[in-house]
């Protein structure tokens, strides 16, 4: 459970919930609430908290929900390797309202190039 990873992570440290509360901005009950398994931190939050830890992320998620993370991570490609021509369909993408990215994504799954931008 990811309230007993806080914890531990967190007393090796030698770091109190109010220490770790603080550095987050949030109130320590919050983070009491995350030990205890009460609420679980959102994505964000975790990144947050694992930063604070000095722990990757996924080390603080359960194994399945690590497992899928990187799954995901290793079909992204590297943001350095892209082309002027792709910065520039995300620069575009960027610009759009999330029900236009929806389409355009839509499109681009069928290859439906000349209706999307």
């Amino acid at each position: 459970m990811i309230g007993d990873k806080l914890r531990k992570f967190r007393k090796k440290l030698g770091l109190s919930q109010f220490q770790i509360a603080q550095e987050l901005n949030i109130e320590r009950s919050t983070f009491a609430y995350y030990e205890l398994g009460k609420t679980i931190p959102d994505i964000k939050t975790i990144i947050k908290i694992s930063k604070i830890l000095g722990v990757h992320y996924t080390e603080l998620l359960e194994e399945e929900h690590a497992q899928v993370l990187g799954d995901v991570q290793d079909q992204i490609p590297n943001v350095s390797n892209l082309s002027i021509e792709e910065l520039k369909i995300i620069s575009l993408l960027r610009e759009k309202p999330s029900g236009e990215k929806k389409k355009i994504l839509e499109n681009l799954k069928n290859s439906k190039l000349d209706k999307i931008f």
